[in-house]
């Protein structure tokens, strides 16, 4: 991780960073479709980016995911995250070489569309969040803590009964 990631997260919010992320992915392809430049040194600065923008990304999504999910359920969020990343990077790329191969559409028209498609669909989600999520957010966070501190005052009353001779589990 990023030695200022987690401080970042919290500064600005892993939904924030993540959107801004995506922003900045569409941003590249954008900029690598209509730069013309031999040899091609500003992907070297592109390539640089990747540092905030995919592990800033990374590491936005699965705090997002462990704040989110139940205690029982963090290691399969986390393996659920990387999954549906995986193969929606797997499916884009399928579908960009097929708009390639078998359609008049060059590399940089394809570029371009993915570019589009991204930020909308990063702007679309970002939008839901902002109207419907953080609301939901707030409620599964509110139960959460409830059910720790829940737990917490079952665990406390379970041990002091346990040092007054009652047997019984934590």
């Amino acid at each position: 991780m990023l030695p200022f990631g987690q401080r970042l997260i919290e500064m600005w919010g892993n939904i924030n960073i993540i959107y801004f992320a995506l922003v900045g992915e569409s941003f590249k392809m954008v900029i690598f479709a209509t730069v013309r430049q031999s040899p091609p040194y500003y992907a070297f600065a592109l390539a640089a980016m990747n540092v905030f923008v995919s592990t800033l990304y990374w590491v936005a999504v699965i705090t997002y995911a462990n704040k989110v999910a139940p205690p029982t359920l963090i290691g399969t969020m986390a393996a659920l995250t990387a999954t549906v990343n995986w193969v929606m990077g797997t499916i884009s790329g399928f579908i960009a070489g097929q708009l390639i191969e078998h359609t008049p559409m060059t590399t940089q028209q394809v570029f371009l569309l993915f570019a589009a498609i991204c930020f909308g669909g990063a702007s679309l989600f970002y939008a839901i969040y902002l109207t419907i999520g953080r609301k939901l957010e707030r409620k599964l966070l509110a139960q959460y803590e409830g059910n720790q501190t829940a737990k917490s005052i079952d665990n406390v009353v379970a041990f002091k009964e346990h040092d007054h001779g009652k047997l019984t589990s934590l």
